[in-house]
């Protein structure tokens, strides 16, 4: 799907930097408010301690912008999961191979079960299948899941955002609204009167992005000889010995390479935190921007619907309505609902602490 630049400049200030999608300010073109605890499908959450772009701290955090307590997700109707890998970079969570043939293939055996469970917050553990597994013959492929119920507390433990941290954001969010407000006001009207299609074209052609790659390729006649002597290379390739002096030689400048780039790397985080951290964390830029007056929010949450809690209440008398009638099995039902209130809550009626899947061939799984 392509987008033009108008949605492009949506995205980024609704969702990127405005974040407007966990506070429900986001609106259809018919003008309906999109609320994400409206969503009945089980909510699938892909995260990984690996990403430095969107760490677990930050993909789950919306939840906590949602509900206040346990009871309300599960009062809401609605059934969330989550997954924490270790290792996997940002964009290798949806292209990885090994991510693939793990948690997306162990989610797609698994999906019957998704929908089947109770509402609630769950994480799906995924374990390697071994010798201790229960029943491993049950087991298709090389990994078994099981559903661990887990609370608002759990996703506070990952550790997000404190006060000041969202101070600082929401300073970021107006200094761009008002970036935005400029460009569009004294500098967008100049930029139109000065470039057409031509020109434009011609700017995407060389840019630095695109320029850097077409330099180096067999668009360039400069270096047409070299595909020539990438296949002689390639035809006449043969292994060399370990004692090589060349092969030490580039395994050598190869750890100098990685060395300099991860020491970059580190240096350029360190000080696009530090600059972040002491221009957005100024009292001063905050009271420019009306950060500081004492009716400034600087976290919007999303609203009461008061549909939706009317909804929940009605449902709750109906349920409560027929409380004394039946035999000895509800009575049972009822007594047990009483003694262990807490527990049954929050593994939902459940024996064990989670619910365990044993992918078989030929189904979804079973449980």
């Amino acid at each position: 799907m392509l987008l033009n630049a108008a949605e492009m400049q949506y995205i980024a200030d609704e969702l990127f930097v405005g974040n407007k999608l966990t506070s429900g300010e986001i609106c259809t073109a018919d003008g309906a408010r999109i609320d994400l605890r409206n969503i009945k499908s089980p909510i699938v959450v892909f995260c990984s301690w690996g990403d430095n772009i969107t760490p677990p701290q930050q993909a789950l955090d919306w939840i906590l912008d949602l509900y206040d307590s346990d009871n309300e997700i599960a009062a809401n109707g609605q059934t969330i999961i989550y997954a924490l890998h270790q290792t996997i970079g940002h964009l290798g969570i949806f292209v990885s191979a090994k991510v693939a043939t793990k948690e997306h293939e162990e989610f797609a055996r698994t999906i019957d079960l998704i929908d089947v469970l109770p509402p609630g917050l769950y994480e799906a553990v995924i374990t390697d299948k071994g010798l201790e597994t229960a029943r491993p013959e049950l087991v298709s492929g090389n990994y078994l899941v099981r559903f661990e119920a887990r609370t608002l507390d759990d996703i506070r433990a990952l550790g997000g955002n404190d006060t000041a941290d969202d101070l600082r954001f929401a300073t970021v969010a107006r200094v761009s609204e008002i970036n935005q407000s400029l460009y569009r006001s004294l500098v967008s009207p100049a930029v139109r009167t000065m470039v057409n299609e031509q020109t434009a074209e011609r700017l995407r052609q060389i840019h630095p992005h695109r320029l850097r790659y077409e330099a180096f390729s067999d668009k360039n006649p400069l270096l047409r000889p070299v595909g020539e002597l990438a296949e002689n290379a390639r035809a006449n390739r043969r292994p060399v010995s370990a004692d090589n002096p060349f092969l030490a030689m580039q395994e050598a400048v190869s750890r100098q390479i990685v060395q300099a780039l991860d020491t970059y790397r580190d240096a350029r985080d360190w000080w696009t935190e530090t600059f972040f951290m002491t221009v957005y964390g100024s009292p001063i830029v905050q009271a420019m921007v009306g950060l500081r007056s004492d009716d400034a929010a600087a976290r919007r949450r999303v609203g009461r619907d008061l549909t939706r809690e009317a909804a929940v209440q009605k449902t709750a008398a109906e349920l409560e309505a027929p409380v004394e009638r039946g035999g000895l099995c509800e009575a049972v039902v009822r007594a047990l609902l009483h003694v262990r209130p807490s527990r049954l809550r929050k593994k939902s009626l459940l024996p064990s602490d989670s619910w365990q899947c044993h992918p078989r061939s030929g189904d979804h799984g079973s449980w």
